[in-house]
């Protein structure tokens, strides 16, 4: 999975790099506009059989992800459907 910046104000999106990580069909971003910290909350596609909810932050130059904890076990059929900061 590859990380894009957008510009809401001009339309656009540059491409940052990879995230480091398969990320599942459920993943959800909230920016920390108080400490400039992109977060990502999203299914780690590990293996067909194991897939945890992870949070993780976003370099915001780089896109890569750095793993902050697991969120749940393998959500066995659960989805990630909100999240905020």
């Amino acid at each position: 999975m590859f990380t894009r910046l957008a510009n809401t104000i001009v339309g656009a999106s540059s491409l940052l790099g990879t995230i480091g990580f398969d990320a599942e069909y459920a993943a959800l971003l909230d920016f920390n506009g108080s400490n400039g910290v992109l977060y990502l909350a999203a299914i780690d596609n590990v293996s067909p059989t194991f897939q945890p909810d992870r949070m993780y932050t976003v370099d915001t130059t780089f896109g890569t992800a750095t793993l902050v904890g697991d969120i749940s076990a393998d959500p066995a059929g659960a989805e990630l459907s909100a999240f905020a900061i």
